[in-house]
């Protein structure tokens, strides 16, 4: 963001999230729920595949061997 001014995707895309995210984590069984639902199970993998490539990334940057 730094270089380009402008969020990655993945950050605009949890902005955009963050209310319905909210209200889910209210009813915290509603979540388990949504978490079951095909859809929404591959989204959640595709974040957390993105924050793993990031942070291998920042370990690759930081602690070169």
């Amino acid at each position: 963001m730094l270089s380009t001014g402008k969020p990655e995707p993945i950050i605009e895309e949890f902005l955009a999230g963050k209310k319905f995210l909210g209200f889910i984590l209210l009813d915290i069984w509603l979540l388990h729920l949504l978490l079951a639902l095909p859809p929404v199970s591959k989204r959640m993998q595709y974040w957390f595949g993105y924050y793993e490539r990031a942070l291998k990334e920042r370990k690759e940057v930081c602690y070169p061997l």
